[in-house]
């Protein structure tokens, strides 16, 4: 089963050149504002670690590790990613829950960011997408 994190006394952190993306509940995909392409959530095939506690994924040939956010009591999960490969290229993301049945994590880039500009909403995730997050044990 995924760790569970409490999203008042955490913070998430994502690494990803592959920003500026979204994570739409309604499409269940992935999507860049730059490529304009879209990934099934459940193409994703994430595995889990129980070691390190994390999923590792592949998102357009780019190996993404992630840590999944389970909270049962809102009835959502979230997903951290990060890209391991990239040092110069990031964003940091702050959650906030803006109603009991989506969290809204919003983030800013900096001046390494691949596109040049700021990042805004970033991730969107209900309980609709629970199911396509699975460990592998």
């Amino acid at each position: 089963m995924p760790r569970t994190i409490d999203l008042d006394q955490n913070f998430l952190a994502c690494e990803c050149n592959v920003l500026p993306c979204n994570i739409s509940a309604g499409t269940k995909s992935i999507s860049s504002e730059v490529s304009s392409k879209s990934v099934n959530m459940s193409k994703l095939e994430p595995t889990y670690d129980q070691e390190t506690g994390l999923f590792k994924a592949s998102l357009r040939g780019r190996q993404l590790t992630g840590r999944s956010i389970d909270l049962e009591s809102f009835g959502y999960v979230g997903y951290d990613l990060k890209e391991t490969n990239v040092e110069d290229t990031y964003s940091n993301i702050n959650a906030s829950r803006s109603s009991i049945n989506k969290v809204t994590v919003w983030s800013y880039g900096n001046e390494r960011d691949l596109y040049g500009s700021k990042i805004e909403q970033l991730l969107a995730i209900s309980k609709a997408m629970k199911t396509n997050i699975e460990s592998d044990n």
